[in-house]
């Protein structure tokens, strides 16, 4: 997929949508092949997809990731909602910090 930032994590690659049109190529690309995402709830952000086996610790990620590209109050603890196949489920999570983006911006240009 050559859209959205990505990001590994373990066995696992999120991709974060940059705009609206790779936030709805995402979801299909999820519902097509059945694979996780993840939105917030209240405001304007990317679609979070998962790839791979994502552990809890990768959702952890994954949701800190899209807390932070969102409009959401910064630094606030927001809902998203974690869609897999037809279930969903709703979930909390803060931004993840300047550090945590910039170690992973590093984990990626290995």
């Amino acid at each position: 997929l050559k859209l959205g930032r990505h990001f590994p994590s373990g066995k696992s690659l999120i991709i974060v949508g940059r705009r609206e049109e790779e936030n709805l190529m995402l979801v299909k690309t999820a519902k097509r092949l059945k694979l996780p995402y993840m939105e917030v709830k209240d405001f304007m952000g990317p679609t979070t997809l998962l790839l791979g086996k994502p552990s809890k610790a990768a959702l952890k990620k994954a949701a800190g990731l899209t807390v932070r590209y969102s409009d959401s109050p910064k630094g606030k603890v927001v809902e998203l909602v974690l869609k897999r196949g037809k279930g969903k489920e709703t979930i909390t999570a803060r931004p993840i910090s300047d550090r945590e983006l910039e170690n992973l911006r590093q984990e990626n240009k290995k």
